[in-house]
């Protein structure tokens, strides 16, 4: 299937290059005035990025939760994973069509994507190779991988928000009761990575210092490292080998994890 001229303009506008699929037939009877024909610098994508890695994060939340995982409501984040994603690469999108991949049907990939009067604005990585068809191709494949919705249809990008109301469940007592019972051994297991997670950083440390015996961590930095005395075998200003460094940060990026989720404030000082 063609793609029209003005299609393909929008496109090309869209694609922040500078160029319009606006008229040109309106003369002007004066001077230009300075910089009046300058490209217009290209919109941010960043809100549109955060929205889709936003709904991504919530598609697999809702994977995590298994059979509570209200059906309707992974279907409408999908669809918003979706069009978040086409307003990166394609804003001037209404709706896009969707068919099976070619790898055992186990996501969805684009077919085309069109404008609001039907105009196809691009197709699919099969037919349109280009960096915004494979790079949106590969976030309907992760949008789709959690098969909210069937992988084979026409889907508006733009969707009442009570669209899915009608449709959304509630658990049963007994999948109420399963997923607790669930969640308290993920909090055990959760509860044990934690102290591995420790136990490596502080095997980092002693690594780096072989004389280490506990060291210090305050605020996202190992600030001391002691020896089983007490005694100061390293602070943050003092100088040590590049490859004792390396070892120090790894150690403090393993544990910055405890930071990422608020889950717990780590206190020290911590044995090695």
């Amino acid at each position: 299937m063609a793609i029209s001229n003005d299609a393909a303009q929008r496109r090309e506008a869209a694609r922040g290059n500078g160029t319009t699929g606006g008229q040109f037939g309106n003369q002007q009877h004066s001077a230009p005035g300075p910089g009046q024909f300058d490209a217009a610098p290209p919109t941010s994508t960043v809100p549109a990025e955060h929205r889709y890695d936003t709904a991504i994060d919530r598609l697999r939340a809702l994977d995590n939760l298994g059979e509570i995982a209200d059906p309707a409501r992974k279907a409408e984040v999908t669809r918003e994973a979706i069009a978040a994603a086409a307003a990166v690469h394609y804003p001037t999108a209404d709706r896009v069509a969707l068919t099976y991949d070619n790898d055992g049907g186990s996501y969805a990939q684009f077919d085309r994507i069109m404008d609001a009067n039907g105009d196809i604005i691009a197709q699919g990585p099969e037919y349109d190779i280009d960096e915004d068809s494979l790079e949106f191709n590969a976030k309907i494949a992760d949008a789709t991988s959690y098969r909210g919705i069937p992988l084979e249809g026409t889907y508006d990008l733009i969707w009442s928000a009570t669209e899915y109301d009608s449709q959304k469940t509630l658990p049963t007592w007994e999948q109420a009761q399963r997923f607790a019972e669930n969640r308290a051994r993920a909090a055990r297991v959760r509860k044990a990575e934690d102290a591995e997670t420790r136990s490596m950083a502080g095997r980092l440390v002693k690594d780096a210092l072989p004389g280490a015996a506990r060291f210090h961590y305050e605020e996202g930095w190992i600030t001391r490292v002691e020896d089983a005395d007490g005694g100061a075998l390293w602070h943050s200003a003092a100088h040590v080998s590049e490859e004792a460094s390396a070892q120090i940060r790894k150690a403090i990026l393993l544990l910055r994890t405890f930071d990422l989720d608020g889950r717990e404030e780590l206190q020290g000082p911590f044995e090695v």
